[in-house]
């Protein structure tokens, strides 16, 4: 039950009145009550009630994991068997210097826990790859985000979501690129619109609508040249890391100096024949990136992940439109833009209240 008082200073203020034996304690209510304010105590309720599992604990996954774990999720799941280098802690704000070494899902525990103590935070140091396709629905996950992933390996754990009927969200950094991808198989959500009366009066009207996602598979086959729908912004993130991924695929490592140079024009070849692309979307500049060490660039890192972290809260709570299918962000440019790609993606409005 949320009780709204009147404040002459502030409109929207609100008190939270949780009853005895709801999903909110008490003290719950009173860490929440700001956000309660603004998206509902039941879309909060939502979020307590929450099982979210993060692949990957780099980067961008940091900053997921801080904005889920804040908004109040009921337990979050760590799942990387990678060691902390020195490479990480130039984006991952969770390690320092002393963690090298360390499993970076277990280093990165404590300053997530510190952060809201009511959420349970657990740690897996397997490998993903090591995972059956049940793990993901045995588990019970409501929210699969998998970050640091090749294609093939995105493509995977997708693919057993969607069976199990889990949502699924994929991210990924490539230098001054980043993108987010949401599977949320057959998602209802309330949008809230504003509609102006004949009186000229705003009125507030909430309308349900229901949206049926596309595999990622789907989506990364997407032939851009037939539709026209090539970003404004170059370079693409999208098919450079599909070259990054399939050169990893192709001699199982990433490229490491100029002397893979050649070989990554090759692959660029390949996979802008395939996606109906100009070869020069993704130039011999930028393409030479990928020969540099692997260094996720804080800033970008910090855009993806909060972006990310928003579609998760808006997917869980059910509230707001999310993004079909992808956002991509360019960090030179500082520019990001949400695009609809893949087969057709089903989108029907429900009810107006």
């Amino acid at each position: 039950m949320t009780t709204v008082e009147s404040d002459p200073h502030e409109k929207k203020r609100a008190r939270v009145d949780v009853p005895a034996g709801g999903n909110l304690s008490s003290s719950e209510a009173t860490q929440y009550d700001r956000q309660i304010r603004l998206w509902g105590l039941e879309a909060q309720k939502r979020l307590r009630a929450s099982r979210v599992l993060v692949i990957g604990t780099s980067g961008v996954a940091a900053e997921l994991c801080k904005n889920i774990v804040l908004s109040g999720i009921g337990s979050l799941t760590l799942l990387d068997n990678n060691i902390v280098s020195p490479r990480h802690l130039a984006s991952q704000f969770f390690l320092s210097e002393s963690d090298i070494g360390k499993n970076i899902a277990v280093a990165s525990l404590p300053g997530l826990q510190r952060l809201n103590p009511n959420v349970e935070i657990k740690v897996d140091t397997q490998d993903v790859s090591d995972k059956t396709e049940t793990f993901f629905t045995e588990e019970h996950f409501d929210i699969v985000c998998a970050t640091g992933l090749p294609l093939s390996g995105l493509a995977r754990v997708d693919e057993a979501c969607r069976k199990g009927g889990v949502k699924f969200f994929a991210a990924g950094v490539v230098g001054f690129q980043g993108f987010t991808f949401a599977n949320l198989l057959d998602h209802e959500f309330i949008e809230e619109k504003k509609i102006r009366n004949k009186t000229g009066d705003d009125t507030v009207v909430k309308e349900r609508h229901h949206i049926s996602f596309v595999s990622l598979a789907s989506a990364m086959a997407h032939k851009w040249g037939s539709t026209g729908k090539i970003p404004k912004h170059k370079p693409m993130v999208l098919p450079l890391f599909l070259i990054a991924s399939q050169f990893h695929e192709k001699f199982n490592r990433d490229a490491a100096g100029a002397a893979d140079l050649d070989a990554l024009k090759q692959v660029r070849s390949a996979v802008m024949r395939t996606a109906e692309l100009p070869e020069d979307a993704v130039s011999d500049a930028v393409l030479a990136t990928l020969t540099k060490p692997s260094v996720e660039i804080g800033p970008v890192c910090a855009v993806v992940g909060g972006i990310l972290g928003a579609e998760v809260i808006k997917a869980i709570s059910r509230n707001d439109r999310p993004h079909t299918n992808f956002f991509f962000y360019d960090g030179l440019q500082t520019t990001g833009q949400v695009l609809e790609l893949g087969d057709e993606i089903h989108k029907k409005h429900l009810q107006t209240a």
